[in-house]
């Protein structure tokens, strides 16, 4: 609640900043530095010259808002208070996205009621803000939309990513790594495998008849003793 009370005050010091400014035609952000339209000892919040100099910052993109809103009332026509309200509510509406759109627009009518140059100030000012709320509301939209369709196309990849790592693929039966005990048995039974391999050679090995020793007397005749 206090935060509520304290936007609405900075609201009402921000008009009356850039109200000062455009009655002196200087800046309203110079008027502040230089205390011209301030009581001694008072400040503006943070928030209220955040306002102030968004607004003039950005007037030249606020006032297109209002000219293609404002049906057929020109920015000049109007009384400079009301003209000053729409400024800071747009400002507020379009560059402060934490601000809810009904917030502003209830505010810049209370401003209105308040401080309107016309009897039929506050209505103007609601008809103007509500208009430019609804084109906010429908080009949002379609931002919004495309966030959520790309967020969840990004979820489902991941989780085609981590079903693929879970699962093995089609035919392939999932190898388990062996226990030391098991390698020591398969190579155990590998070796006895050998032997029982090698032992029909080793028999007949054993089994073929021996070769004749030559026998010194049959040497060659010709070779004396």
């Amino acid at each position: 609640m206090a935060k509520k009370h304290q936007n609405t005050g900075a609201r009402r010091a921000a008009l009356q900043a850039l109200y000062a400014g455009a009655i002196a035609e200087k800046k309203a952000g110079f008027l502040i530095s230089q205390g011209l339209f301030l009581e001694e000892g008072e400040r503006l919040t943070d928030y209220a010259v955040q306002l102030v100099q968004g607004t003039e910052r950005y007037q030249p993109q606020i006032d297109s808002y209002l000219e293609e809103a404002s049906d057929n009332w020109s920015l000049e026509r109007m009384p400079i208070v009301d003209r000053t309200i729409l400024r800071l509510a747009v400002y507020e509406m379009v560059y402060e996205i934490n601000v809810p759109l009904s917030v502003t627009i209830n505010e810049a009518v209370e401003l209105a009621k308040r401080f309107g140059g016309e009897d039929d100030s506050p209505r103007f000012v609601n008809g103007v803000l509500g208009r430019i709320a609804k084109k906010l509301e429908a080009a949002s939209a379609p931002q919004e939309e495309q966030a959520a369709a790309e967020q969840a196309a990004a979820e489902g990849q991941e989780a085609a990513q981590a079903a693929e790592v879970a699962e093995p693929a089609e035919g392939v039966e999932p190898v388990e790594p062996a226990e030391p005990a098991q390698e020591a048995e398969e190579a155990e039974g590998a070796k006895a495998a050998d032997e029982v391999a090698a032992e029909p050679a080793q028999a007949e090995a054993q089994d073929a008849p021996a070769e004749p020793v030559a026998d010194p007397a049959d040497a060659d005749p010709a070779v004396s003793e």
